[in-house]
């Protein structure tokens, strides 16, 4: 394992961005009986954000009665945006599309693309220093069919409004009928049933870790160039994203992120862990076609290991997840499914969980879990990085702790025994870091939780936030955005979160971390 000196400098290129509470309540923060209020509102519309009138100066007992809540030292007072709106991809030809990549080990992707008549499932791939040396890899081709919903989660509102328009187009009234009205007697009309276009899956393996390539689909008219990830043992850098949707907010987020690939300062990302919740079709096979589309920029570029959320499992059942973005390969045990893995790159080893499978001991995600812990070398991945969709601790009221204490209760004793070093989450849209915390306590060898489930998508920002602020709790904000998880050695790592509203550059939070095995020890901290 290649060991570097630990550097405690500022990263080039980028600045941190001041909390404006101050400056945004001012001086009435500061006298007796009032605060820096801020206010939730129990309507969708004021939930999903009012601009500047999310913070103002009211009396305490006046905030508290809007069900507001006063500002936190621990709670950011930025002024969220609006609601997003839906935005449509511009495709144009019949050819290869909805390309996009899922990472893992760092010597082998997969490559995703779908087409609409029938071709080849075969890539092209070269190294960008050899362009004249051209292999050939072949994958296999699958359909598939599912039911459109309509349902809470893809129509905004009450009806098909949120499909009118060319992203989602509002379904006739004979498929409305039939797809909903008639419940299950809806599966003997064609019309409310999705066909997906020809899905082609090729991995692409023996591949050079660190190494720029190019890679072409059959019928393409161009090439591809990515980055395979950092070999096992040396640092790595991952953007993190969770709940992304497909709004103006979301494609923000992967503009966001695709500018860290091409960065060659120390802000870049090599790799990409999705935490469920993708298209937030939510039952509407449609919407997954044109969230294809949407971020092809983005996703045919950055190797991403993906796990799946609610908005894949409600309405779905997975049928449109685990079709489109299977597991990476699986070098050492294979779990036989997408929605539980592990796999080792750079630093460290990743183990991906399923909030929505069962997870209760004799289960088969517990006991897979199990013999993928005791796979764990610190001498080779001293860090050790979980993930799963539904938070286990977090301040915030909506969704709460309750949603997850089965599955918590099953593993955490598990993971806290191995020495988990960062357990990241999406589901709750917002922002939030703890301190290392065991069984609801603050702890120095804890496992420090991290929620980025504040990808973009149409629902808004979560809240409100619990006015009593727990111990454990480091930072917490309501706004859009993504991660950057960047491992520097065997001892530090270098975590960061970029709020959508600033500079791509610009760290909204900016922390340190050290692994759970050496924060109790007061000569690292």
């Amino acid at each position: 394992m290649i060991k570097i000196g630990f550097f405690a400098g500022v990263f080039l290129g980028c600045q941190s961005a001041p909390d404006p509470w101050e400056e945004k309540c001012g001086s009435q923060t500061i006298l007796e009986g009032m605060c820096c209020c801020l206010r939730c509102g129990e309507t969708p519309e004021e939930r999903m954000g009012a601009g500047e009138e999310n913070f103002v100066g009211l009396p305490v007992a006046e905030c508290t009665k809007q069900g507001g809540q006063c500002k936190h030292h621990k709670i950011s007072a930025y002024n969220r945006g609006r609601k997003s709106n839906q935005t449509r991809a511009l495709v144009t030809g019949d050819g290869p599309g909805q390309v996009h990549m899922i990472g893992g080990y760092p010597d082998e992707v997969t490559i995703v693309f779908v087409t609409s008549k029938r071709q080849p499932a075969s890539v092209e791939l070269r190294a960008a220093s050899n362009l004249d040396d051209v292999m050939v890899f072949k994958g296999s081709t699958s359909v598939y069919t599912s039911k459109q919903v309509r349902a809470s989660g893809n129509e905004v509102y009450s009806d098909w409004n949120a499909f009118t328009d060319d992203l989602m187009p509002q379904p006739d009234t004979k498929r409305l009928a039939a797809c909903t009205d008639k419940g299950w007697d809806g599966y003997r009309d064609p019309n409310c049933i999705y066909t997906s276009g020809l899905i082609h899956t090729v991995k692409l393996t023996g591949l050079i870790p660190g190494t720029k390539y190019e890679f072409r689909p059959f019928a393409s008219d161009r090439w591809r160039p990515f980055k395979t990830s950092p070999a096992i043992g040396q640092p790595i850098s991952f953007g993190v994203v969770a709940d992304l949707g497909q709004t103006t907010d979301s494609l923000a987020t992967m503009r966001h992120m695709a500018k860290k690939l091409d960065s060659l300062g120390d802000d870049a990302i090599h790799a990409g862990i999705f935490i469920g919740d993708l298209a937030y079709a939510d039952g509407y096979g449609n919407g997954w076609d044109n969230y294809g589309h949407l971020g092809e920029f983005l996703w045919e570029r950055l190797p991403t290991a993906y796990t799946s959320g609610n908005h894949e499992w409600a309405n779905e059942q997975y049928a449109h997840f685990v079709a489109r973005y299977p597991s990476p390969n699986q070098q050492e045990h294979d779990s036989f499914t997408p929605h539980w893995y592990g796999f080792k790159a750079g630093l460290a080893h990743v183990i991906q969980l399923c909030s929505y499978c069962e997870s209760t001991p004799g289960s088969l995600q517990y006991e897979w879990l199990q013999e993928e812990l005791e796979r764990v070398d610190r001498s080779v991945t001293p860090w050790l990085i979980v993930t799963t969709h539904v938070q286990w601790y977090t301040s915030n009221e909506h969704h709460s702790m309750e949603e997850s204490v089965t599955m918590r209760n099953s593993l955490e004793p598990m993971l806290y025994k191995a020495k988990t070093d960062v357990f990241m989450v999406g589901h709750l849209h917002a922002y939030e870091r703890t301190k290392g915390i065991f069984q609801n306590q603050t702890t120095c060898d804890g496992i420090v939780h991290i929620t980025i489930g504040d990808g973009g998508n149409h629902e808004g920002p979560a809240c409100p936030w619990y006015q009593q602020v727990p111990d454990w709790e480091d930072i917490r904000e309501y706004s859009f955005g993504h991660g950057v998880l960047a491992i520097k050695n065997e001892t530090h790592a270098h975590w960061t979160w970029h709020r959508n509203q600033d500079g791509e550059n610009v760290m909204a939070d900016d922390a340190w971390l050290l692994r759970a095995s050496d924060r109790c020890d007061s000569a690292l901290v």
